[in-house]
């Protein structure tokens, strides 16, 4: 009973790996660079480039969420200070 357990476990495990999503190149850059990758309500997210422009669009759109004060370097490819 305890190796029909154990397969079990086994089998769930390896399944369970096989089925997990990969990471896209961009959201496993936001990760290594400090944030967590989000759904953001415009299309302007949390990029340093958009900081002072009010020209975002009403689009949810996915990135890098660098958390207060921080925003997303696209040519570092990590967190940064907001400016």
């Amino acid at each position: 009973m305890k190796r029909l357990v154990g397969l079990f476990l086994i089998i769930g495990l390896v399944t369970l790996g096989c089925i997990a999503e990969e990471l896209t190149p961009e959201q496993k850059a936001c990760a290594e660079g400090g944030g967590q990758w989000k759904a953001f309500p415009n299309t302007c997210v949390d990029d340093c480039g958009y900081a002072h422009v009010d020209v975002c669009g009403d689009a949810v759109t996915e990135g890098c969420d660098c958390g207060f004060f921080m925003c997303w370097n696209e040519t570092t490819k990590k967190c940064a200070l907001n400016p």
